[in-house]
C-alpha cells in the first residue's frame, strides 16, 4: 500500500493532502521496525513540498535572496533529492533543543509525527557540511556567489 502511494504521488507531482500525508506517516509508523528515524524522515520530507518549503527555506542562510530559497526549495522537492531532505532537516534542526533528547517525537500540525534519532555530533557535523556544500552548488548553478557562513 505504501508503495502505490508513493508512486501515484512520485508520477504526478501533485500536493499532497493532509489526508494523504496522515495516511502515508501511518503506514510508515506501522512499517517503523524496517525502517530507520532518518528513513521515516527523508521520505516525508521528500513527498510533502510544504514540508519542505517550511523546513529547508528558514535553514538556508539569510544572505540568500527569498526567490533564490524559493528556487532551491522548488528544485529540491521537484527532484525528490531524499539525501538532501535529510540534511536539510537535520542542519534546521542541529541548533534546536530537540538535540537535547536522544529521542524525540517532532509534531507539525497536520503532518504527522516523524521520530528524531539522535547520532552523533560527528554526523550532524557532517550532514551541515553536506548541506552547505549543496546550497553552494545551487547557489553556483544559478550564477550567484556563495554567502558568507562565518
Amino acid at each position: 500500500m505504501t508503495t502505490r502511494l508513493v508512486r501515484r504521488r512520485r508520477s504526478s507531482h501533485d500536493q499532497w493532502t493532509e489526508a494523504d500525508i496522515d495516511e502515508f506517516m501511518v503506514q510508515l509508523s506501522q512499517r517503523h521496525e524496517k525502517l530507520s528515524a532518518q528513513f521515516n524522515m527523508a521520505m516525508w520530507f521528500s513527498h510533502t513540498a510544504h514540508g519542505f518549503h517550511h523546513l529547508v527555506f528558514p535553514a538556508l542562510p539569510d544572505a540568500v535572496p527569498d526567490e533564490v530559497k524559493n528556487d532551491i526549495c522548488n528544485r529540491w522537492a521537484t527532484k525528490e533529492i531524499v539525501p538532501l531532505g535529510v540534511a536539510c532537516m537535520m542542519h534546521r534542526l542541529a541548533s534546536s533543543v530537540i538535540f537535547s533528547f536522544t529521542r524525540r517525537e517532532v509534531t507539525k500540525s497536520g503532518f504527522g509525527k516523524v521520530v528524531v534519532d539522535i547520532i552523533t555530533d560527528e554526523f550532524f557535523a557532517s550532514v551541515r557540511a553536506s548541506f552547505t556544500a549543496a546550497v553552494n552548488d545551487e547557489l553556483k548553478l544559478l550564477g550567484l556567489p556563495s554567502p558568507d557562513y562565518s
